[in-house]
């Protein structure tokens, strides 16, 4: 049996399906080694901010005038602890900005009520594309295998 599942063409869905993920960048990172040897065991704290600070970029000359950027901010923090010695591991702090593109006509509609209502859809990315950063960063270090038990998407 076939379910036909027809998307409903209003408003804000609209809106959203114009919006566009095109980059990010780590804009701060603080990386603490604290204990000398990985070891089997221990404990992973992993957040990811609630809050997201969010900003629509002024026209760029360099961009095409129908095209608007808005920047999304969000730290991030992954902590380990070593639990044969009882002491942290290492301490992981980052800022991760994510940049999108949306039409220029939607610009006005891109007020702070919108980014409320939707952070659902930002968070989705920030929780993808924080994984993938911090896997990269810990591929550089003698913990990373400890990227392979990072959730990969959101939890709540």
């Amino acid at each position: 049996m076939f379910i036909n599942l027809k998307r409903k063409k209003q408003g804000i869905n609209i809106m959203l399906e114009k919006i566009l993920y095109l980059d990010h960048s780590i804009t701060s990172l603080t990386y603490k080694e604290l204990s000398f040897e990985p070891s089997t065991g221990g404990s992973l704290s992993y957040d990811i901010s609630d809050d997201v600070k969010i900003e629509v970029a002024e026209q760029n000359n360099d961009e095409p005038l129908e095209q608007l950027r808005f920047l999304c901010e969000v730290d991030i923090r992954l902590k380990a602890t070593n639990k044969n010695i009882d002491q942290d591991a290492f301490t992981l702090e980052a800022t991760l900005q994510l940049i999108y593109q949306a039409p220029e006509d939607l610009r006005k509609e891109l007020t702070p009520e919108f980014f409320a209502e939707n952070l659902w859809f930002l968070k989705n990315t920030i929780h993808l594309i924080s994984h993938q950063a911090l896997s990269n960063l810990l591929a550089e270090t003698k913990f990373r295998n400890i990227a392979g038990i990072l959730p990969k998407s959101r939890i709540s």
